[in-house]
């Protein structure tokens, strides 16, 4: 006995859906790999309801110390923390390295040029997208405040 293979419409939709079944187990794969990159390079990635946010940003310690002493320096920033800390005692804290935060977010003085210095480097980075203005304000301010 031997089997033929004589194609006809009623295959054509078989032979696609049995096709699209390779590609996407092929993307799974990828998708693992790629997932694994961005593990060794210490990539954060959230998935938010209106898509996937990418990012990493790196502070060096020279740029905590900077921040740290312009801290110090801003005595109008260091009132209003505490002014913060008794109205929203949880919103407010000091974490392990001596940064002031609000929310999680490092909180930037506008003594120095430090402010700018974050501007120039999200958006001249080779490591950054340019997904509009907007976006990039969105992005930087879950992280700075």
């Amino acid at each position: 006995m031997i089997s033929s293979y004589h194609p006809v419409k009623a295959n054509v939709v078989a032979d696609a859906l049995s096709r699209k079944n390779l590609s996407i187990s092929c993307m799974m794969i990828k998708e693992e790999k790629l997932l694994v990159e961005f593990e060794d390079l210490k990539l954060a990635m959230t998935e938010t309801s209106s898509g996937v946010h990418l990012a990493q940003l790196h502070i060096t310690p020279d740029f905590k110390i900077r921040i740290q002493q312009a801290q110090a320096q801003d005595s109008e920033m260091m009132m209003m923390l505490k002014w913060m800390k008794a109205e929203e005692p949880e919103a407010v804290r000091q974490d392990r390295s001596g940064l002031w935060r609000y929310k999680n977010r490092i909180c930037v003085p506008s003594f120095g040029n430090l402010r700018q210095g974050i501007l120039a480097e999200t958006h001249q980075s080779r490591f950054s997208m340019h997904p509009g203005v907007t976006k990039m304000y969105q992005d930087m301010k879950q992280m700075f405040w």
